[in-house]
Protein backbone atom coordinates (compact mmCIF):
# COMPACT_ATOMS: atom_id res chain seq x y z
CA UNK A 1 0.00 0.00 0.00
CA UNK A 2 2.82 2.41 0.89
CA UNK A 3 4.49 1.72 -2.46
CA UNK A 4 1.25 2.52 -4.34
CA UNK A 5 0.84 5.80 -2.42
CA UNK A 6 4.47 6.70 -3.13
CA UNK A 7 4.01 6.11 -6.88
CA UNK A 8 0.72 8.04 -6.94
CA UNK A 9 2.28 10.99 -5.08
CA UNK A 10 5.32 10.89 -7.37
CA UNK A 11 3.09 10.85 -10.46
CA UNK A 12 1.08 13.85 -9.21
CA UNK A 13 4.27 15.87 -8.57
CA UNK A 14 5.73 14.89 -11.93
CA UNK A 15 2.57 15.71 -13.87
CA UNK A 16 2.04 19.05 -12.14
CA UNK A 17 5.67 20.04 -12.85
CA UNK A 18 5.32 19.07 -16.53
CA UNK A 19 2.10 21.01 -16.98
CA UNK A 20 3.57 24.38 -16.01
CA UNK A 21 3.87 26.72 -18.96
CA UNK A 22 7.32 27.87 -20.02
CA UNK A 23 7.63 31.56 -19.01
CA UNK A 24 9.24 32.72 -22.26
CA UNK A 25 8.37 33.04 -25.93
CA UNK A 26 10.51 30.94 -28.28
CA UNK A 27 8.90 31.91 -31.59
CA UNK A 28 11.35 34.60 -32.69
CA UNK A 29 14.77 34.59 -34.32
CA UNK A 30 17.38 37.10 -35.47
CA UNK A 31 19.77 36.96 -38.43
CA UNK A 32 23.20 38.59 -38.27
CA UNK A 33 24.95 40.37 -41.17
CA UNK A 34 26.68 37.12 -42.20
CA UNK A 35 23.45 35.14 -42.47
CA UNK A 36 23.68 33.19 -39.20
CA UNK A 37 20.27 32.67 -37.58
CA UNK A 38 19.84 32.62 -33.81
CA UNK A 39 16.70 31.69 -31.87
CA UNK A 40 15.47 34.40 -29.51
CA UNK A 41 13.62 33.88 -26.24
CA UNK A 42 11.61 36.37 -24.23
CA UNK A 43 12.30 36.15 -20.52
CA UNK A 44 10.11 38.51 -18.55
CA UNK A 45 10.15 41.70 -20.63
CA UNK A 46 13.58 41.11 -22.17
CA UNK A 47 14.56 39.33 -25.37
CA UNK A 48 17.73 37.24 -25.31
CA UNK A 49 19.56 35.32 -28.00
CA UNK A 50 19.32 31.63 -27.13
CA UNK A 51 22.58 30.67 -28.86
CA UNK A 52 26.10 31.97 -28.71
CA UNK A 53 27.16 34.41 -31.40
CA UNK A 54 29.35 33.25 -34.29
CA UNK A 55 29.67 36.46 -36.28
CA UNK A 56 33.05 37.91 -37.30
CA UNK A 57 31.80 41.21 -38.75
CA UNK A 58 30.08 44.21 -37.14
CA UNK A 59 26.48 44.69 -38.32
CA UNK A 60 25.19 47.74 -40.23
CA UNK A 61 23.90 49.64 -37.17
CA UNK A 62 26.98 49.00 -35.03
CA UNK A 63 29.46 51.76 -34.21
CA UNK A 64 32.00 49.80 -36.31
CA UNK A 65 29.66 48.79 -39.15
CA UNK A 66 31.19 46.48 -41.73
CA UNK A 67 34.52 46.03 -39.98
CA UNK A 68 35.77 42.45 -39.81
CA UNK A 69 37.37 41.13 -36.64
CA UNK A 70 40.78 39.53 -36.66
CA UNK A 71 41.68 36.21 -35.07
CA UNK A 72 45.14 37.32 -34.03
CA UNK A 73 46.15 38.22 -30.53
CA UNK A 74 49.23 40.20 -31.52
CA UNK A 75 48.01 43.10 -29.39
CA UNK A 76 46.07 42.01 -26.29
CA UNK A 77 44.28 45.39 -26.24
CA UNK A 78 42.99 45.08 -29.83
CA UNK A 79 39.61 43.51 -30.65
CA UNK A 80 39.80 39.85 -31.69
CA UNK A 81 37.88 36.57 -31.58
CA UNK A 82 38.74 32.89 -31.61
CA UNK A 83 36.92 29.73 -32.58
CA UNK A 84 39.29 27.72 -30.42
CA UNK A 85 41.82 26.94 -33.14
CA UNK A 86 43.97 29.97 -32.38
CA UNK A 87 46.10 30.30 -29.28
CA UNK A 88 44.46 32.69 -26.86
CA UNK A 89 45.84 33.57 -23.45
CA UNK A 90 44.05 31.57 -20.79
CA UNK A 91 42.15 29.37 -23.25
CA UNK A 92 43.10 25.88 -24.33
CA UNK A 93 41.38 24.01 -27.11
CA UNK A 94 40.18 20.47 -26.72
CA UNK A 95 36.97 21.05 -28.68
CA UNK A 96 35.61 18.98 -31.52
CA UNK A 97 34.27 20.64 -34.68
CA UNK A 98 30.69 19.93 -33.50
CA UNK A 99 31.42 21.61 -30.16
CA UNK A 100 32.89 24.66 -31.91
CA UNK A 101 29.76 24.94 -34.05
CA UNK A 102 27.49 24.68 -31.02
CA UNK A 103 29.47 26.98 -28.71
CA UNK A 104 30.07 29.80 -31.18
CA UNK A 105 33.04 32.16 -30.96
CA UNK A 106 34.92 33.64 -28.05
CA UNK A 107 35.43 37.43 -28.15
CA UNK A 108 37.65 39.59 -26.03
CA UNK A 109 35.95 42.54 -24.37
CA UNK A 110 37.16 45.05 -26.95
CA UNK A 111 35.65 42.97 -29.79
CA UNK A 112 32.38 42.24 -27.99
CA UNK A 113 31.80 45.90 -27.16
CA UNK A 114 33.01 47.31 -30.47
CA UNK A 115 35.82 49.25 -28.82
CA UNK A 116 38.96 50.14 -30.73
CA UNK A 117 40.99 48.92 -27.79
CA UNK A 118 40.50 48.01 -24.15
CA UNK A 119 41.68 51.44 -22.96
CA UNK A 120 38.88 53.11 -24.94
CA UNK A 121 36.37 50.99 -23.05
CA UNK A 122 37.43 52.44 -19.70
CA UNK A 123 37.41 56.00 -21.08
CA UNK A 124 33.84 55.71 -22.41
CA UNK A 125 32.34 54.19 -19.29
CA UNK A 126 32.58 50.61 -20.50
CA UNK A 127 29.38 48.63 -20.46
CA UNK A 128 27.44 51.04 -18.25
CA UNK A 129 25.52 52.07 -21.36
CA UNK A 130 23.95 49.99 -24.11
CA UNK A 131 26.48 49.02 -26.77
CA UNK A 132 25.65 47.02 -29.86
CA UNK A 133 29.24 45.96 -30.44
CA UNK A 134 29.36 42.65 -32.31
CA UNK A 135 25.66 41.93 -31.66
CA UNK A 136 23.17 41.76 -34.56
CA UNK A 137 21.05 44.83 -35.32
CA UNK A 138 18.34 45.31 -32.71
CA UNK A 139 20.44 43.70 -29.97
CA UNK A 140 23.10 45.01 -27.61
CA UNK A 141 25.36 43.73 -24.86
CA UNK A 142 23.39 43.74 -21.61
CA UNK A 143 24.14 46.36 -19.01
CA UNK A 144 24.64 45.25 -15.41
CA UNK A 145 21.07 46.33 -14.65
CA UNK A 146 19.64 44.26 -17.52
CA UNK A 147 21.75 41.24 -16.60
CA UNK A 148 20.68 41.39 -12.93
CA UNK A 149 16.91 41.52 -13.61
Amino acid sequence: MKIKLFFIASAIVLLSACSQQIPYDTTKSVIDCQGNTYPVVKIGEQYWMAENLKCTKYDTESEKAGQILTTSETDANAPYYTDGRQTVTGYSDNLTEAQREKLGLLYNIAAAGGFTELEAMTKTGGFGTQRQGICPNGFHLPTIEEWDV
